[in-house]
């Protein structure tokens, strides 16, 4: 028997609906000449509501039930997803199997390499390389930057503005939101540059947001009903 490894996933089945967005701390201030100004407190950061559905199993509720009680409230994290977007939109049938990279040899979801631009407005364009020939990324497909820091899993996610087609050498340019929180030239950040882009399920750190979620009442058929579960990304270097 081997101890539970946090940051843990959350339960594969059940999830019946969800509300996955990026929170973010806005504020705008008019000038005295009329024109409006606007700016952010702190990064944005994705948070996640995710309802149960009715129809959960006897073994299906006690995971969940089991997975809520070793989170300990916020006190430890979980790897956090949408369950509606697991794949890139024009790969949900096949979900990557079966892809090669335009340079040769299985494609399992993550990209040779990537980097960012920044754009003067401050839109964020992301380039991945080492996909499948033309390879088709639409809008609000999902892609997270994996790392470890001593010996612990690190995450942090984006989502993509527009759909792109990449060439035919397995290179794609789209943009994103919010901007990848790179480290550069050893300034403030969180994603280090040998972090890994993936395809594959793309997830981040989550909390538990207390006070959100809701366990529901169990039934005569002993499964939970109504419950509701709230995360908040937790973005770690």
């Amino acid at each position: 028997m081997t101890a539970i490894v946090f940051p843990c996933p959350m339960p594969l089945q059940g999830v019946s609906g969800e509300i996955f967005t990026l929170q973010r701390d806005d504020y705008i201030s008019p000038t005295n000449g009329g024109k409006v100004g606007a700016m952010s407190a702190g990064f944005p950061l994705w948070s996640g509501q995710f309802t149960l559905g009715q129809g959960l199993t006897e073994e299906q509720s006690d995971e969940w039930e089991a997975f809520l009680s070793m989170m300990r409230g916020p006190q430890r994290m979980f790897l956090g997803r949408s369950f509606v977007r697991p794949y890139p939109l024009a790969y949900a049938r096949t979900q990557l199997a079966g892809l090669t990279r335009a340079g040769g040899g299985a494609f399992n979801g993550t990209a040779s390499s990537w980097s960012q631009a920044m754009q003067a407005d401050g839109q964020a364009l992301l380039t991945m390389t080492g996909l499948p020939a033309t390879f088709v990324m639409s809008v609000n497909d999902f892609v997270d930057f994996r790392w470890t820091t001593g010996g612990e899993q690190r995450r942090a996610l984006v989502r993509s503005l527009q759909k792109v087609t990449g060439s035919g050498g397995g290179s794609a340019t789209f943009s994103v939101e919010p901007p990848v929180p790179e480290i550069q030239d050893g300034g403030p950040g969180v994603v280090p540059s040998n972090a890994t882009a993936n395809l594959l399920k793309p997830e981040c750190l989550m909390r538990l947001v207390p006070n959100q979620g809701q366990l529901g009442e169990k039934t005569r058929r002993r499964v939970i009903a109504g419950t509701k579960i709230v995360g908040l990304q937790d973005l770690v270097p």
